[in-house]
């Protein structure tokens, strides 16, 4: 027969190893804890400067972009306004309202469908987009003003490759009736604009149409007057597409530029 197990832990032994406990372990659990949440809060806090610095930078990119965004529109606009000043010059021709001397009009018919290669900077956007980054910006009226003014810039840059591509087919229709290969490398180099192709030249024996030359021509030419027409209203519905784009980029600069960084 087994002798009884009999507990020799009495109820005062037991409370003075609670109280040990208390004064020994509990002091050291307490210190684990604690290092534990200033862990957590340190990286939270190193996270949180992590963000407001590429917030900063972001904000930075946008604000470069859309500076660039102006310089675009603002070039864009001189540029349609040569092109309109030429455009105009060959329909007062048409009309019999001017006489222009052949270099001036020979020039004026070629540049009137040149247009300048334009497209928004998009390199900051294009980041947030693809990275998810935009949830960075933590004002919620910024976020929605980005997003907002994206969408309006491509939808104008719609509307503006449209015009563009309209005044390329109705260029299409006229300056092969009108000039040859020759009198539009003259009307490029006239225009100083032979950069785009310096090793060009004229062929050996070529003579340059007169005023009346391209009287004729353009007399010859079915509905030439309509399609310079077309070209001067296509050309200034632009425009005034880049304008508004220009009035948005500078509102949506001063939104970004307010930011109190």
């Amino acid at each position: 027969m087994r002798p009884a197990i009999v507990d020799s832990e009495t109820p005062e032994m037991t409370e003075r190893g609670r109280t040990r406990w208390v004064r020994r372990g509990l002091p050291e659990f307490v210190v684990i804890v604690v290092g534990v949440l200033v862990a957590l809060w340190v990286d939270r806090w190193a996270a949180d400067r992590a963000d407001l610095r590429a917030e900063d930078q972001y904000v930075r990119a946008l604000i470069r972009d859309v500076q660039s965004d102006v310089v675009e529109f603002d070039s864009v606009a001189a540029w349609s306004r040569r092109r309109e000043a030429h455009v105009s010059n060959v329909l007062a021709f048409l009309r019999g309202e001017a006489d222009p001397h052949a270099d001036s009009l020979l020039m004026a018919i070629e540049m009137s469908t040149w247009q300048l290669p334009f497209s928004l900077a998009t390199y900051a956007i294009d980041e947030l987009r693809s990275t998810g980054n935009l949830r960075l910006i933590r004002d919620a009226e910024l976020r929605r003003a980005v997003a907002a003014y994206y969408k309006k810039m491509e939808a104008s840059q719609v509307v503006l490759d449209n015009g563009r591509d309209r005044i390329w087919r109705r260029g299409e229709e006229i300056h092969p009736r009108v000039l040859t290969p020759s009198d539009r490398l003259l009307g490029a180099r006239l225009a100083g604009r032979m950069s785009l192709a310096p090793d060009l030249s004229l062929p050996e024996g070529y003579a340059a149409p007169s005023t009346d030359e391209l009287r004729r021509r353009l007399g010859a030419t079915q509905d030439a007057q309509a399609a310079f027409g077309d070209i001067l209203v296509i050309s200034r519905i632009n425009r005034d597409v880049v304008a508004q784009m220009r009035l948005v980029a500078t509102e949506f600069f001063a939104d970004l530029s307010s930011l109190d960084r």
